[in-house]
């Protein structure tokens, strides 16, 4: 995890700032970041945009949370013409050799269960692809976390699906939970398992203050 100091948010843009998301947990990691913004929920159906898996190429959900990040802040930018645009999708994804599929919001107690299960025992990923569009501008990035849990049981799986309900969540579980089933997080920060991987926002920013200077 990245220990190194944070920059003062309000040094990265000198513009008001909209998050593109109907999701809680992004906000409040933005605000606790200390961020100014305002939220518009964006009017983007993800089922829409069908995944297209390539078996040549293991990076596919990346370049797919992308297209849902950008999705999500372009149909909000025309609303809010002097503003930074920033959106942002999470995709679970697990591997199996050259394979490579998505675990979705699970949305029900039963699929709940089983996504969590096949996650037992088990590395999968926390993709992240997240989107800054600053006028006819788009920035964006990926981030990745690897996320490794122990094995356990039918009955742990759910035992937690019923006290937490995570039906929202990629992968159908929250971090922030506290379940005891991650044993160990690879990626850059944490908060790029709850969401919104702050150090990208903050690159991202910077950029786009660098590039209208």
């Amino acid at each position: 995890m990245d220990q190194s100091p944070s920059p003062d948010p309000a040094h990265l843009t000198d513009r008001p700032l909209v998050l593109a998301s109907a999701s809680a947990y992004r906000s409040r990691l933005l605000a606790e970041a200390g961020f100014e913004f305002v939220v518009a929920a964006p009017d983007f159906d993800e089922r829409a945009v069908e995944a297209r898996p390539d078996p040549d190429d293991l990076r596919w959900p990346e370049r797919h949370a992308l297209e849902l990040a950008s999705g999500k802040a372009r149909s909000v930018a025309p609303s809010f013409p002097d503003h930074l645009v920033l959106g942002a999708d999470q995709l679970a994804v697990v591997r199996n050799g050259t394979a490579a599929g998505i675990l979705h919001k699970p949305g029900n107690h039963d699929r709940a269960v089983a996504q969590l299960l096949s996650m037992s025992g088990s590395t999968h990923e926390l993709v992240n692809g997240v989107v800054l569009l600053d006028g006819p501008r788009c920035l964006y990035e990926v981030d990745v976390q690897r996320v490794t849990m122990r094995t356990f049981t039918h009955a742990e799986a759910t035992a937690y699906v019923r006290a937490y309900e995570p039906f929202d969540c990629a992968g159908g579980y929250r971090l922030e939970d506290d379940a005891g089933f991650v044993i160990s997080v690879d990626g850059e920060d944490e908060s790029g398992v709850i969401g919104l991987p702050l150090p990208t926002v903050r690159r991202l920013l910077a950029a786009s203050r660098a590039q209208g200077a």
